[in-house]
């Protein structure tokens, strides 16, 4: 293989990783959405409670359930996203940036 073509492959690496770290800039950008959504539902627990003269409705409180636990799901959905993030695209440019190293050093 070719200097230029080793190139080529780490260019294609780094913009594998540069990908792959948006991806996880997204994620936490959604996390901390879903997060900010969950204390808006608390916020309307708080303000049934209020308006309920103090006392817990009982009507309104599983559709508040279901939103915060939708949200807890999404969040817990994204941060598997993140856990398992490919590391691969990482690996693959450090071996071949080392591979790039060792060829310029013999020229």
């Amino acid at each position: 293989m070719g200097f230029l073509d080793k190139v080529k492959e780490v260019a294609s690496a780094a913009a594998d990783k540069a990908k792959d770290l948006a991806e996880d800039g997204q994620a936490k950008v959604k996390i901390i959405g879903l997060e900010a959504k969950i204390k808006d539902v608390y916020t309307e627990i708080g303000k049934a409670i209020v308006e309920a003269g103090g006392v817990i409705p009982e009507a309104g409180i599983g559709e508040f359930l279901e939103k915060i636990n939708g949200f807890k799901a999404e969040i817990d959905a994204q941060k598997k996203l993140l856990e398992n993030a490919p590391k691969a695209a990482e690996e693959a440019a450090e071996a071949v940036a080392e591979e790039v190293k060792e060829e310029v050093k013999a020229e």
